[in-house]
């Protein structure tokens, strides 16, 4: 039903033609390349996407976004602060946002800002196994968020196939991730 809709809004037989024709376009021009082709079909690679994106899908509608306009999007980058946490209210969501940090040479791109009943969610996907510096890497994208519009989220998120790790973060937990940030460049 509502995921099959997605699912044909995204285009994923179309993204995935994409991607394989440019693929083979780079192994025609590389000396090496036969040894890289693909080993399954486009219509099995199809089906193994839509596969991961149903488990998430579930996931992820099991918390309800509220949206004035039906799916979350991505914000222009030159939007102030202000800007930006006015345009998250008005979609709930807001995806791919590249924000630099103000005083740190650091720069993020955050899969999703969404808005929930208890404040503002920043969430990372992983395609692949827990790893320790993932937390680590969804905090730095909090403090962006926090850095840019002046507004802490009360929760960031790492997001895998088989299941999700929620770190409920507030300013002090903000402040020392960020000199930890700080340090660690």
């Amino acid at each position: 039903g509502e995921f099959r809709k997605e699912v044909a809004d995204v285009g994923v037989r179309a993204t995935v033609d994409r991607l394989v024709a440019e693929h083979e376009e780079r192994l025609a021009t590389h000396p090496r390349g036969a040894g890289f082709r693909l080993r399954v079909g486009q219509q099995q690679l199809v089906n193994q996407v839509i596969r991961l994106f149903r488990s998430e899908y579930a996931k992820a509608t099991a918390v309800p976004i509220t949206r004035s306009e039906g799916r979350p999007s991505s914000a222009p980058k030159a939007l102030s602060g202000p800007q930006l946490l006015d345009l998250l209210r008005a979609r709930g969501a807001l995806s791919e946002l590249q924000i630099q940090h103000p005083s740190i040479p650091f720069v993020g791109i955050i899969d999703l800002v969404r808005t929930s009943g208890d404040g503002i969610v920043v969430l990372d996907f992983k395609t692949g196994e827990p790893k320790p510096n993932h937390e680590a890497q969804v905090l730095a994208y909090g403090i962006l968020w926090w850095r840019k519009t002046g507004h802490p989220p009360t929760r960031v998120e790492v997001r895998y196939p088989s299941g999700v790790n929620a770190l409920d973060v507030d300013e002090p937990a903000l402040e020392h991730g960020e000199r930890e940030l700080g340090r660690r460049i």
